[in-house]
């Protein structure tokens, strides 16, 4: 083959692969760690030139730590845009534990025991994970197979702390002592309203067992 014809042919060559590299999307990766997701995940092609928006979203429990793109940090943003793709990329979001300083309501325990002649029930409320300001939280029951005003009192308070204080704390519910032979009963105490940026914890619900003392 004459020389200025291979220089032909090598021209329309070079010029067939950059015109069919012109179409080829790119390849942006997508992927999260441990705590959340992000959306779309995976590969995803974007055409030379456009523009594709990436949503991140913690789980709960959780906030966004930080998201990549291509290496660096863009901080802990909840959207990010790549604008006028022109080559491959990726992207990863990071997710932490959220914190909140003024703390979590939750029961010590998921189950209590108590005898009808005891007269009252008693369980433990703690405040963990933070104690900044001062903060309450409302505890309720309910009923379970032992009948409210009938085999305990309904009961609704609220119990609070200050600023500082990570004490437990006590809620209590009147049992009532009859006269009558009957199995075991049960009524739930659950805790709601947490106040001043607290927030529930876990378990926020616990089973009250009220063992006869009739024979």
């Amino acid at each position: 083959m004459k020389t200025w014809k291979l220089l032909l042919f090598l021209m329309v060559v070079v010029v067939s692969m950059s015109s069919t590299c012109q179409a080829c999307p790119n390849i942006i990766t997508a992927s999260a760690e441990a705590g959340g997701r992000i959306v779309p995940v995976g590969n995803v092609e974007v055409g030379n030139g456009e523009s594709f928006l990436f949503s991140i979203f913690p789980d709960d429990g959780y906030e966004i730590k930080d998201v990549v793109v291509n290496g660096a940090s863009v901080g802990p943003v909840e959207t990010y845009l790549f604008s006028k793709v022109f080559q491959d990329g990726y992207i990863i979001a990071k997710f932490k534990s959220k914190t909140n300083e003024a703390g979590y309501f939750g029961f010590q325990e998921e189950s209590y025991t108590v005898s009808e002649g005891a007269g009252i029930a008693s369980v433990v409320v703690t405040r963990y994970g933070g104690s900044k300001g001062a903060v309450g939280v409302t505890y309720s029951t309910s009923p379970g197979t032992a009948k409210s005003n009938e085999d305990y009192t309904y009961t609704s308070n609220v119990l609070t702390w200050g600023d500082g204080d990570a004490s437990t704390k006590t809620a209590t519910v009147s049992i009532t002592d009859d006269s009558d032979f009957e199995p075991a009963e049960t009524f739930t105490i659950t805790l709601s309203n947490p106040l001043e940026g607290a927030e529930l914890g876990t378990p926020i619900t616990t089973t009250i067992t009220i063992s006869n003392n009739d024979t």
